[in-house]
């Protein structure tokens, strides 16, 4: 389920596609938008299919069944977003994601296209698989996420694509770990990515239903 998404704000472009990239000046005015006040409207989301939204770390994909992401809006075209990882596979192997939840690490989303990893003090995002244990730190300026609202789509739904290409990680485990996965342990690497679409809709968080959201570039 969604969590912690801030600011996803009024307009909604029905029957023409819309996309928004971070690295261009022309949607320097984007926002996100609702149909009731942004602070009213919470916002879930979930990959569009199986293994759609993924890491890729050290050349292998950690694969879920499950990514799904929840989160309120909030006025300054930011959207705080929690993502929750089920039955997960790396190396072919069970792999458990930590480290996303309240008062630790989550994506701090913006109305322009760009993405941070943000995380309360000494909270890291760990990945568990086999010997292995990945660390990803927070850092900013992660990658360009594009918006996309579809013709086709009801207007209270929009497509998120991710695509980080600069995520900075760590193995760790010592021999074992590097037996496991080929991989030299306590070495920064920085070519992780975070690739993948999901589709967002949005709630009334006081009156439990459904309300229109969408992207707008202006």
């Amino acid at each position: 389920m969604i969590r912690n998404l801030k600011a996803l704000g009024l307009a909604l472009v029905a029957a023409v596609a819309l996309t928004a990239t971070m690295a261009s000046a022309a949607h320097a005015e984007a926002q996100f938008t609702s149909e009731i006040e942004l602070q009213q409207t919470t916002l879930t989301a979930e990959q569009e299919s199986v293994a759609t939204v993924k890491f890729v770390l050290a050349g292998q994909e950690l694969v879920c069944q499950q990514v799904n992401f929840d989160g309120p809006l909030l006025p300054d075209q930011q959207a705080t977003l929690t993502p929750a990882h089920t039955t997960c596979k790396m190396y072919g192997v069970e792999a458990k994601v930590t480290g996303f939840a309240a008062g630790e690490c989550d994506y701090l989303m913006y109305a322009a296209g760009g993405v941070d990893l943000k995380c309360a003090a000494g909270k890291d995002v760990k990945i568990d698989v086999s010997t292995c244990t990945i660390t990803i730190k927070p850092q900013d300026n992660l990658m360009k996420t594009t918006y996309k609202q579809e013709a086709y789509k009801p207007k209270d739904d929009f497509t998120v694509t991710w695509n980080v290409t600069n995520l900075e990680y760590t193995y760790e485990g010592g021999m074992f770990c590097e037996m496991f996965s080929g991989v030299k342990v306590n070495t920064l690497f920085k070519d992780g990515k975070i690739i993948g679409a999901m589709t967002v809709i949005g709630e009334d968080i006081v009156n439990k239903k459904p309300v229109g959201i969408g992207w707008d570039a202006e």
